[in-house]
């Protein structure tokens, strides 16, 4: 089906938009005429019910990073609406997320590269001083040389003391995650993994971190 949405007054026509994954219902992988300034490939998520003020925070952080856009996160082009509902027009990342990686065995990683470029791109943040609280593996997408981080839903700009390191420490909670799945049988990690936990407000608060 093809149809049209808006990018501020430029109508853009949207001719093949699919779901890539049916677990995340608001995220689209769309390909558009080949008539405007963008890339033909672009990925669209809309506002979750509920998480207009995740939706806030995430544009307020693509804008404070946005000399990271196009490397260490994703181009952000700008807001459309889809359905009537509002949604983030961005550059597609193309690669395989960190939780994908570990769950196919027949890719081969070398584990300390990776590593590595997760620690580049997370100690990216800091230098805007940018706390990254949603350490999920399906967050960090390797492509080609480095790792690009989505979901900006969770990101903050406290910089209080306490959360200088966070960033890095979240670098061996995702190693120590990512080999537990690619190696099942191997002894348990004796990492504890962080999570930010969402309560009933919309946006989630990091004094709600615990320990998993």
């Amino acid at each position: 089906m093809v149809f049209t949405i808006h990018l501020e007054d430029m109508p853009i026509r949207v001719i093949r938009a699919e779901q890539p994954d049916i677990l995340r219902e608001t995220v689209f992988d769309f390909i558009i005429e080949p008539s405007h300034d963008l890339p033909q490939n672009l990925f669209v998520k809309k506002q979750k019910v509920g998480w207009e003020a995740e939706f806030s925070v995430e544009i307020d952080a693509y804008e404070r990073l946005r000399d990271l856009q196009g490397t260490t996160v994703p181009q952000l082009f700008g807001q459309v609406l889809l359905d009537g509902v509002p949604a983030l027009l961005l550059s597609k990342v193309p690669g395989v997320s960190l939780d994908a990686l570990a769950r196919n065995g027949a890719m081969e990683v070398d584990e300390k590269v990776l590593e590595t470029q997760l620690r580049n791109s997370l100690e990216a943040l800091d230098r805007y001083s940018a706390v990254y609280w949603d350490m999920r593996l399906d967050n960090f997408i390797l492509c080609d040389d480095k790792i690009v981080i989505v979901d900006l839903e969770q990101v903050t700009f406290n910089s209080r003391p306490w959360e200088k390191g966070l960033n890095s420490a979240g670098v061996s909670s995702l190693m120590s995650r990512f080999r537990d799945i690619k190696y099942p049988n191997r002894p348990s990690s004796p990492v504890n993994f962080w999570s930010a936990v969402r309560t009933s407000e919309p946006c989630v608060d990091p004094s709600a971190l615990v320990l998993i």
